[in-house]
């Protein structure tokens, strides 16, 4: 299976605050598809940028961070 995730799953996946996301259960259990290799995540070339202009205004101090953790999922960027 081949999934598009918005921008906004990838942030929850980056800084999973219950407090704060609505459907972070939901997010955590895809992550856990694509890490078991059921799906496989296909992203547009401006996601990662989207997704770090959305840290860098939330927690600018954690933006290496989640990139870091977003950089080891494998996403293919067509």
């Amino acid at each position: 299976m081949i999934l598009v995730v918005d921008a906004s799953v990838a942030l929850k996946w980056a800084i999973p605050d219950p407090t704060t996301e609505e459907h972070l259960d939901e997010a955590l259990e895809l992550l856990r598809v694509v890490r078991s290799h059921e799906a496989t995540l296909v992203q547009p070339q401006h996601w990662l940028y989207e997704v770090a202009a959305v840290l860098v205004r939330l927690r600018p101090r954690i933006v290496a961070q989640g990139l870091d953790l977003l950089s080891m999922i494998k996403i293919t960027v067509a």
